[in-house]
């Protein structure tokens, strides 16, 4: 093993400022196989400190024999695809779970599980306002007769649908820019539905009444 202090700068993304900043590597450390005439390989330990917020990231970068050109680098923790919506808590707990799910494998830079899970996640939200009446057109509908969606609400929905149906049946694999407009639709429905009635409910209490009329 091999170690050595770094005082280099480097732009990296940064979780907590949501944007590639300038790093100081605080500390460099590597690992290396024992002499090998068959294999060889090398991990090197990155400790790096933003130099906006100050927060610390790891970074591993490992290099094999079979291929000394290619690197493969991780980060702990990982960088964060898309930020969680801080009002995610007030959710059921199984639209939660779901959620979660989708959030970490878009940090993994995967792109068809996240359009499934949204579909997931649709289905979900409609069996628990209106039950399993039928169709996802059906639902909709009821949805929107019970005030909670607008004409926009539902055709915005149904191209979340037909989204998560192609990326599922038909071998579609979706841009990022993608799962991002799907995300955007997603969260905007779980906020009207669960999130924004509450704080209405909320901000009607706390309001001072008019004084009446003399």
């Amino acid at each position: 093993m091999m170690t050595g202090n770094a005082k280099k700068h480097e732009f990296l993304h940064c979780n907590d400022c949501r944007n590639k900043t300038q790093h100081r590597v605080l500390k460099t450390v590597k690992r290396t196989s024992e002499p090998d005439p068959d294999y060889w390989w090398q991990f090197t330990y990155d400790m790096m400190q933003c130099c906006g917020c100050s927060s610390v990231t790891l970074r591993e970068r490992y290099v094999g024999e079979d291929d000394p050109d290619e690197q493969d680098i991780r980060y702990f923790p990982p960088r964060i695809s898309r930020h969680p919506p801080i009002w995610r808590h007030n959710l059921p707990r199984k639209i939660k779970t779901v959620l979660n799910e989708i959030y970490r494998s878009l940090d993994a830079d995967n792109a068809v599980l996240p359009m499934m899970g949204a579909r997931t996640v649709l289905d979900i939200v409609l069996v628990e306002q209106v039950g399993d009446i039928g169709s996802f057109k059906a639902k909709l509908t009821q949805l929107k007769k019970q005030g909670l969606l607008t004409d926009s609400h539902v055709e915005n929905l149904g191209a979340v649908l037909d989204a998560g149906h192609a990326a599922a049946h038909r071998g579609h694999e979706p841009e990022y820019y993608e799962i991002k407009l799907v995300m955007d639709i997603i969260e905007n429905l779980l906020q009207t539905v669960y999130v924004l009635p509450k704080n209405a409910e909320t901000l009607r209490k706390i309001t001072p009444p008019r004084p009446l009329r003399k």
